[in-house]
């Protein structure tokens, strides 16, 4: 049987189909690597060395900052971006802006809220 190569969504360290983490102390910067790799990934194109080879829909989830934090630190990748991704390829869901929280994953009919 042959199997198809396995994508990079961003090359080298995101497979397509894979878990991956970003881990620092707090304070470091991980939201805006996140937020970052989130636009480029959306829009294709590249961030610190590391290739999006095509546009891809992103859902960023975030539990725990503020939404308005959020808004303002994508406003100001977007402004000092090189790439314009779709606006409907980048989806921003902040835990603050949900009633009852964040629906939990592991939960198939919670996973319908996201898929929405």
């Amino acid at each position: 049987m042959t199997f198809p190569a396995r994508e990079m969504i961003l090359s080298p360290w995101l497979p397509e189909q894979g878990l991956t983490m970003i881990y620092a102390e707090r304070g470091i910067g991980k939201t805006w690597v996140g937020l970052n790799v989130g636009h480029v990934v959306s829009g294709g194109g590249n961030y610190l060395g590391w290739q999006a080879t095509r546009a891809r829909r992103v859902v960023y989830i975030d539990g725990k900052m503020p939404s308005s934090v959020l808004k303002d630190r994508y406003a100001t990748i977007v402004a000092g971006s090189e790439i314009d991704p779709p606006e409907e390829n980048f989806w921003l869901v902040a835990s603050d802006l949900q009633t009852d929280g964040l629906p939990d994953l592991s939960d198939p009919a919670h996973q319908r809220f996201y898929d929405d």
